[in-house]
């Protein structure tokens, strides 16, 4: 489905590696962005986990 005409592609416009660059440097900013308030620790492992997730390990350590 993500490679449907029309529709953006991290991957098609970055490459394999540059797209999980690209999804840490979000994660990395979407935690930063996090105030510190009760339970911000909690949300920015629940981010972290759910971002590794999204990238099968392989791609992870070859992207790093």
């Amino acid at each position: 489905r993500a490679a449907a005409p029309g529709r953006p592609s991290a991957t098609r416009q970055l490459g394999i590696e540059g797209a999980v660059r690209r999804l840490e440097q979000l994660v990395e900013e979407g935690i930063a962005s996090i105030p510190p308030v009760p339970g911000a620790r909690a949300l920015q492992a629940l981010i972290m986990q759910e971002a590794k997730r999204l990238v099968p390990k392989s791609l992870a350590q070859s992207a790093a």
